[in-house]
């Protein structure tokens, strides 16, 4: 179960966010907007946070625009911690973190197993013993199966050798999945929320490194090298950025701060290489036989050719001159047929409306530390910075629930606005809600129950799909644009004035109405016997 320390280290390390819509600039709408012609995506799969290559994810992101996603099967509750006394589950929020700043940077997509770093493992035996193997093979199927990549990538050699057994299994069980995500007799359980999928190959880039297998010493000459080697380019310079990816990914590792793995950016031609462990032959093309225009689905015949004239056509100096087109774009996608990456790029091109608009909406409250029971006020700001017509249609908030997601619990909705969004006026709408007295509380969701030696326990398998910890209390949002509605959805936040900082939002926290905690932070007990301690007692309610 999460301690009030877990509790306040998630608080500390995780519910700092940018408002909505305030970072993207014309050179950033202009990348997005290319990276959204492109279809196809690629799963990464290691075994810790801190074991992705972030050189690799950056160009597959940004480059290649590809949907990146990197699967670490464990959040690094076994680590060591440089920056601070924090250790298992505490480590672990903190590296889960890292790895969510990390992939804001490089771009890609974070997503864990139920696998918990028990420490250093010897052998592959020994970590599948702890790991329940099919529980965590399970969890990389699934994965899979809900991501669709089109290829995978394993960072470690799935023959045994001389380094960590976490590693050495990860790519196991995704060698493994790669088959069974595609058999319709493994994990049936899965299948009535997702459907089989075959990537067409899985690599491994360890081989980047030029060593044997097992990890021994680097490659003598070209006779060791195996015939299916995938090499890339990644030290390209992306001007939409104004950085290169072996920049980039400097940054990105930089993020694994606990681990010291701070890193100066590197510049000039570098490359990748990876070896085909499985599926079709790559002959040099990594993408080879992967369809990554939108011809891969059937009736998007139009939209290849409306996305490179929305591209062609965009006005840094004016983007809002897009909207029309990316209107168009978003009525197309919802005619067909719904799938992951469909939902993905919907949910992107929705938020990519709102940035060329320069559409701004918050949603705040006085006090981020709520308690169940509790009424609250919330408002909600908006502002329209073009002169595209806009108005608010309707307006709800919702509480995240664990075993419910992905689903939420409706608090209010007014379905009865009607509110025009006329240009670079702030316009604000109250809601008044009251949280329910069994609100769930603020915790991570993987520490909700008892763990067992190997492996966390879930209240849904669904939550495997999730990036980070969704906001407790959100707002979701229906805004009319030129006669089509638009979703968006934002965390309730405080707005706080920091004297140091300048401008931070801290994201609500539902929190019990009284906390207990030791006085002393170490105890003793002898031959379990029981004993009495004095404990603090806090109340959380005004």
């Amino acid at each position: 179960m999460p301690t009030k320390s877990s509790l306040s280290l998630l608080i500390f390390i995780g519910l700092n966010l940018v408002a909505f819509g305030q970072s993207m600039n014309s050179s950033e709408i202009l990348h997005e907007l290319q990276k959204l012609k492109k279809v196809g995506s690629v799963l990464f799969v290691a075994a810790h946070p801190d074991d992705e290559n972030t050189t690799l994810l950056s160009y597959l992101a940004q480059e290649e625009k590809l949907d990146t996603a990197y699967l670490s099967l464990t959040r690094g509750g076994g680590g060591q911690n440089l920056i601070g006394p924090e250790l298992n589950q505490e480590l672990g929020l903190i590296r889960a973190n890292e790895l969510l700043q990390a992939r804001k940077i490089d771009g890609a997509i974070q997503l864990f197993t139920r696998a918990r770093d028990f420490g250093y493992s010897k052998n592959p035996e020994d970590t599948l013993e702890n790991w329940e193997e099919d529980e965590v093979l399970g969890d990389v199927v699934y994965a899979v199966r809900q991501f669709k990549p089109d290829v995978i990538i394993t960072r470690f050699n799935p023959a045994a050798g001389p380094t960590h057994g976490h590693h050495t299994v990860s790519a196991q069980l995704a060698l493994k999945a790669f088959n069974l995500a595609a058999d319709p007799h493994a994990f049936t359980e899965q299948l009535s929320e997702l459907e089989t999928h075959q990537a067409k190959r899985i690599l491994w880039n360890g081989f980047g490194q030029r060593r044997r297998a097992g990890g021994g010493p680097p490659l003598a000459s070209s006779e060791d090298e195996p015939h299916e080697v995938v090499s890339l380019e990644v030290g390209l310079y992306n001007p939409y950025l104004g950085t290169s990816y072996t920049e980039l990914s400097a940054r990105s590792r930089s993020m694994h701060k606990s681990q010291g793995f701070g890193r100066v950016g590197q510049r000039g031609s570098q490359f990748e290489r990876m070896v085909l462990l499985a599926g079709e032959p790559s002959e040099g093309d990594f993408l080879k036989g992967v369809e990554t225009t939108w011809r891969r689905y059937s009736g998007s015949s139009r939209l290849d050719s409306l996305f490179e004239s929305a591209i062609v056509d965009f006005d840094a100096a004016a983007p809002w001159k897009s909207v029309r087109a990316l209107l168009e774009i978003d009525g197309l996608l919802e005619k067909l047929p719904v799938d992951r990456q469909i939902r993905s790029k919907r949910s992107s091109l929705q938020k990519l409306i709102a940035a060329c608009m320069g559409l701004h909406l918050q949603a705040r409250v006085p006090q981020a530390d709520l308690t169940p029971g509790e009424p609250v006020k919330l408002d909600v700001e908006f502002i329209n910075r073009s002169p595209i017509q806009a108005r608010v249609v309707n307006l709800g908030a919702n509480l995240f629930d664990s075993s419910r997601w992905p689903e939420e619990i409706s608090l209010t909705l007014r379905e009865d606005l009607d509110k025009e969004l006329d240009s670079n006026v702030v316009e604000f709408v109250s809601l008044n809600v009251n949280l329910p007295i069994d609100s769930p509380l603020t915790r991570p969701y993987w520490l909700e129950d008892e763990a067992r030696v190997g492996i966390y326990s879930l209240r849904n398998r669904r939550l495997l799909e999730l990036e980070s910890i969704p906001p407790s209390l959100s707002v979701s949002a229906v805004i009319e644009i030129q006669g089509r509605p638009v979703t968006l959805n934002v965390p309730v936040v405080q707005v706080i004035s920091d004297p140091v900082k300048g401008e931070v939002h801290e994201q609500v926290v539902i929190r019990p109405e009284i906390t207990l905690s030791p006085e002393n932070s170490i105890l003793l007990f002898e031959n379990s016997q029981a004993k009495e301690i004095e404990v603090l007692v806090q109340s959380n309610v005004d």
